[in-house]
């Protein structure tokens, strides 16, 4: 899926300006965060991406349109969540980005197959497809690591006295975490 007029590279570009305030975030929560997130985002995408490979032909096409219909519901409860500061309408949204982002996994790699049967042998773009959808992971178990680490009280692995133990202190923690990742993914 090549983007017309460069707009994968500024979605590229994003993704790193994006990832940079989190990543100083869950070093500051945990530095064991980032090679857990990490390994769970290698090993996600890895089977998803051999559950593709090893499918029926196109068997995953047709999740595109949920997707996407996915992503625009996340859209939408994410202006919603940034009038109403609901803790648990942000992490409903995070696992269920975690979910779309797999399901990317599964239709982007059907896709990339689909396209160089039919002759489209530009692999860089087939690449960045995948990488993005690697990043979108990272992200989204970076998010919910920190959230758990916040929500259990502990920072670099002793217990943090009054950090978010209270339910609008969590809500407040939630907030600035999705400041930090930015309100809409």
């Amino acid at each position: 899926m090549r983007a017309p007029n460069g707009s994968g590279d500024s979605h590229l570009c994003l993704a790193g300006i994006n990832l940079g305030p989190l990543l100083q975030m869950c070093i500051s929560i945990n530095p064991s965060i980032i090679p857990t997130a990490f390994l769970g985002t290698a090993t996600i995408f890895t089977c998803f991406s051999l559950s593709a490979l090893y499918a029926r032909r196109r068997s995953f096409l047709y999740l595109g349109g949920f997707l996407l219909s996915g992503l625009t519901l996340m859209l939408l409860s994410s202006l919603v969540n940034s009038f109403m500061g609901s803790t648990w309408l942000f992490t409903a949204n995070l696992y269920l980005g975690l979910m779309i982002m797999c399901g990317f996994v599964l239709f982007d790699t059907q896709l990339i197959i689909e396209k160089a049967e039919s002759g489209d042998k530009d692999y860089i773009w087939h690449c960045v497809d995948l990488f993005l959808d690697f990043v979108n992971i990272f992200r989204e178990l970076l998010m919910i690591l920190g959230m758990t680490e916040v929500g259990d009280g502990k920072s670099n692995g002793k217990a943090v006295a009054g950090l978010a133990r209270s339910e609008p202190e969590r809500s407040q923690s939630c907030r600035r975490l999705s400041l930090y990742t930015g309100v809409i993914q």
